[in-house]
C-alpha cells in the first residue's frame, strides 16, 4: 500500500469514530451548517431574532425577523450559521429574543421583550427587569451616553419589525443569553421576569455527523498537501 493510501485510510478511520484532529480554524474553510429551533412559548412571539457566535467570531452574526411562534404549541424554525471545517467545537452559541403581546380582555395590549435564558442563569435573570439585566451591555454597545431602555426596543419592533444592531449586540454580550446546540433555555417574558417557555437548539445533521465530515475534510487535505 502507498504511502498516500495509508495517510487517506486513515483519515476515513478517524472520521468512522467520529474524532476530529487538532487544528486551527483558520486552517479550514468555513461550512455552513443548518440548526433548528424548538420553540414552546407560553405567549405568542413575533419578530424573532436569532444570533449566533462561534470561536473564530465572537462578534457573530444576526439573522433577523426570522418567524412568528405561536402560543401553547411547538414550533420549528431554521436557521443557517457558517463553521469553520464544520467542527463540533467550533458550532456556535446563539441567543434569541423577540417581541411577545399580553393581551388583557377589554384592555388594550402591552407588549415585552422575551430572551431566551440559559438555565443556569435563568433563576438570576429572572429576577430583574430587561433594563436591569441588559441595560449596561446594550447601553455600552450603542456607547452615545444615553440610556437605552426594553420600551426602546418594543417600539422599534413596533415601528420597524427589526432590532437596531446595537440592541442585538448588547443582548448577545450577555453571557446568560447564550444557548449552546443541543441544550434548551427557557424563555423570560420581561419586564416581570416571568417563565414564558421553553427553546431547545440542534444541528442539523447531530454532531456526531458533523464531525465526521470535519475530520474526513481534514484528512483529505492532508493528502493534497503531501502530493
Amino acid at each position: 500500500m502507498s504511502r498516500t493510501s495509508k495517510v487517506l485510510l486513515v483519515g476515513l478511520l478517524v472520521a468512522g469514530l467520529g474524532l476530529t484532529s487538532v487544528t486551527k480554524a483558520s486552517q479550514v474553510l468555513a461550512e455552513p451548517v443548518d440548526f433548528q429551533f424548538a420553540i414552546n412559548p407560553t405567549n405568542s412571539l413575533s419578530d424573532i431574532v436569532f444570533h449566533y457566535s462561534t470561536q473564530d467570531n465572537s462578534g457573530g452574526t444576526t439573522v433577523q425577523q426570522v418567524g412568528t411562534a405561536p402560543a401553547n404549541q411547538i414550533s420549528l424554525i431554521s436557521a443557517r450559521a457558517q463553521i469553520p471545517g464544520g467542527i463540533p467545537s467550533l458550532l456556535p452559541t446563539w441567543t434569541s429574543f423577540s417581541l411577545y403581546t399580553a393581551q388583557v380582555q377589554g384592555l388594550a395590549p402591552t407588549y415585552g421583550i422575551c430572551v431566551a435564558i440559559n438555565q443556569a442563569d435563568y433563576t438570576s435573570a429572572a429576577s430583574k427587569t430587561f433594563d436591569q439585566f441588559f441595560g449596561p451591555n446594550i447601553d455600552a454597545a450603542f456607547n452615545d451616553g444615553q440610556t437605552h431602555t426594553e420600551q426602546d426596543l418594543i417600539n422599534e419592533f413596533l415601528s420597524t419589525g427589526q432590532a437596531d444592531q446595537y440592541f442585538t449586540s448588547g443582548i448577545t454580550n450577555t453571557p446568560a443569553a447564550d444557548i449552546a446546540y443541543g441544550q434548551q433555555g427557557i424563555l423570560v417574558l420581561y419586564s416581570n421576569g416571568t417563565n414564558g417557555g421553553t427553546i431547545e437548539v440542534t444541528a442539523v445533521p447531530e454532531p456526531a455527523s458533523v464531525a465526521l465530515m470535519g475530520a474526513g475534510t481534514l484528512a483529505l487535505a492532508r493528502r493534497h498537501r503531501r502530493r
